[in-house]
């Protein structure tokens, strides 16, 4: 996100910046100039991993203030309950460009575990006791795979920039090559 805010920030495009879950949880307004980076990281040092992503509630409530068209950047693992094309609507409706950057941990994707265990929801605290099996194991990768594949294809069909980002890759080499092939960047 500084990235992207600092390359917005450095070419005087209007930049906001919002932290969502259930609903919308802090927002840095719309700042332009490259003077204004100490705000958007300062914003986003003071960012907390909190609540469950509703992105339509969210959607809803930001965009529906009558705000300008642009292209709206997305940072998520898009891990919630709600169809995504649900909770894209709002951003339709309201006639935004996306670019949807998909984070996958390696841990979500492809968990090493085995026997009991206990699972914690880092949204929401909650615990699930489990026995995990490799045939459990398949069927968890093989519907995180289906997640991931309806995830890029639902950006695709849009018209959408998409990206796939695993957590230990190279952030800025990774999106700003995406970005510079959509043509957003040059």
């Amino acid at each position: 996100a500084a990235v992207l805010a600092y390359v917005g920030l450095l070419n005087h495009d209007r930049v906001s910046l919002i932290s969502f879950s259930d609903g919308m949880v802090k927002e840095m307004p719309g700042r332009r100039g490259k003077n204004q980076m100490w705000r958007a990281m300062h914003f986003l040092e003071s960012l907390k991993n909190e609540g469950e992503t509703h992105l339509g509630n969210t959607f809803r409530k930001y965009f529906g203030a009558g705000r300008t068209r642009g292209l709206v950047f997305i940072i998520s693992d898009f891990l919630f309950e709600q169809p995504i094309e649900e909770s894209f609507r709002p951003i339709v409706q309201y006639g935004h460009e996306v670019f949807a950057t998909h984070v996958i941990d390696d841990e979500e994707e492809n968990p090493n575990i085995d026997g009991h265990v206990v699972l914690v929801d880092s949204e929401t605290r909650e615990t699930l006791s489990a026995h995990v099996t490799e045939g459990t194991l398949a069927a968890y990768r093989s519907e995180f795979n289906k997640h991931r594949e309806n995830t890029e294809t639902f950006f695709n069909r849009s018209g959408w920039g998409y990206v796939s980002l695993r957590t230990n890759d190279d952030f800025e080499n990774s999106v700003l090559t995406s970005l510079k092939k959509e043509g957003i960047f040059r």
